[in-house]
């Protein structure tokens, strides 16, 4: 037993001495590319950032210390989805209430930015298939967003053009559309519309990178301070590491390159956990639609990465994760630049890290399929 002991603990030193020098220069030869690439691009090196850790741990990294903070951009809308996980559930669903009082349909907004014609046609096809009625009149009020439009101006115009474009829609061709700035609660027939659980929200969002979806719900989990809150408690990450003042990353926002990977860490994790799987909430870069439909192109296969990117005043970032033979890989890149003539310099050197990076790993090959279940799986719900 003692001899099998000093066995383990030999061939443990063993490795431990011959894996540190291959992995101190495995993490040099990455640092110089990442240099070189910088000065190639021309870039300010002072404001070039990355680090890329595995499944163990940190393994390179440049300008990656807590002491140096990066402005995330959209990548924010990966915190903005593990905090949101964890104050709402993946079970979290918008609700919007309805009211059918006559042939009026009264709209009590519940803050859903994902709320679109499509729904709207689904409640109207409801309630005329319900009560053989052709509503003749729209009342919506605050919180009601539609098509991702906002002030109620702009919703009433846009319901009003896409309701006539609907042509097949069952109401009133002469219908009208009003804002009341109090919500309904007089009598009539009352339904629930619910939207897509969460993690379908989160994946359309990632998809496109919507700012306006990644606010709203970073404020309906509680916005800047309920976040400030999570982060120290799940983290250890004070203000002086992270602050976010929007869940977007439009503005106000500060992180670390390292926290950036823990949190992504841990919101694969989650949703790993949860059944429903980081494929299904983070985009897949040249398979899914969206911002990241042209990403990387010097990796041949992109179906078993998924990543997010960000672009902020002067920043170029991403963040993501690639599956390989020898495990899952994260990494993330925040590159600056100082003259807006090498934007496209930014994008392409962060991408052509990035490349470099995952060839040197033998990747996996998923079968990922993109899609988009964001209007099928909503929910009306009659309400006694």
């Amino acid at each position: 037993m003692l001899l099998k002991k000093i066995s383990k603990i030999t061939i443990t030193i063993i490795t431990i001495f011959f894996f540190l020098p291959l992995s101190s220069v495995h993490a040099a030869n990455i640092n110089n590319t990442f240099i070189n690439l910088g000065k190639k691009y021309g870039l300010p090196l002072n404001k070039e950032v990355f680090c890329f850790y595995n499944y163990y741990g940190r393994v390179a990294g440049y300008n990656d210390s807590n002491n140096v903070r990066v402005i995330p951009a959209s990548v924010s809308k990966l915190y903005t989805f593990d905090f949101a996980l964890n104050k709402l559930g993946k079970d979290f669903r918008y609700t919007t209430n309805v009211f059918l009082n006559g042939n009026t349909l009264y709209i009590n907004g519940g803050g859903d930015p994902h709320f679109v014609i499509e729904n709207l046609r689904s409640i109207i096809e409801k309630v005329s298939t319900d009560k053989h009625i052709l509503i003749s009149h729209f009342v919506f009020s605050p919180n009601f967003y539609f098509n991702w439009k906002t002030s109620p101006s702009d919703v009433t115009y846009s319901m009003i053009i896409s309701l006539k474009e609907d042509s097949g829609a069952p109401i009133n061709p002469n219908f009208s559309v009003h804002y009341s700035p109090t919500p309904y609660y007089g009598g009539g027939i009352k339904y629930k519309f619910q939207s897509a659980p969460l993690h379908m929200l989160m994946k359309q969002t990632s998809n496109w990178s919507n700012n306006f979806t990644a606010d709203t719900l970073f404020d309906k989990a509680g916005g800047s301070r309920a976040f400030s809150a999570y982060m120290k408690k799940m983290y250890g990450a004070s203000n002086q590491i992270v602050r976010f003042g929007t869940g977007s990353g439009l503005s106000s926002n500060y992180t670390t390159c390292g926290l950036t990977i823990r949190v992504m860490k841990h919101l694969e994790q989650t949703v790993n956990s949860l059944g429903i799987g980081i494929f299904n909430v983070m985009s897949v870069p040249r398979v899914d639609p969206g911002v990241l439909k042209d990403a990387f192109p010097i990796i041949s296969n992109t179906s078993d990465i998924v990543a997010k990117s960000g672009t902020l005043d002067y920043h170029h970032n991403y963040a993501g994760i690639a599956y390989t033979t020898a495990g899952p890989i994260y990494f993330a890149v925040f590159s600056g630049y100082t003259k807006m003539k090498d934007k496209s310099k930014s994008k392409i050197f962060a991408e052509t890290f990035i490349g470099s990076l995952i060839n040197r790993y033998t990747q996996y090959t998923f079968k990922y399929i993109p899609h988009n279940y964001v209007t099928e799986n909503t929910k009306i719900i009659p309400r006694n």
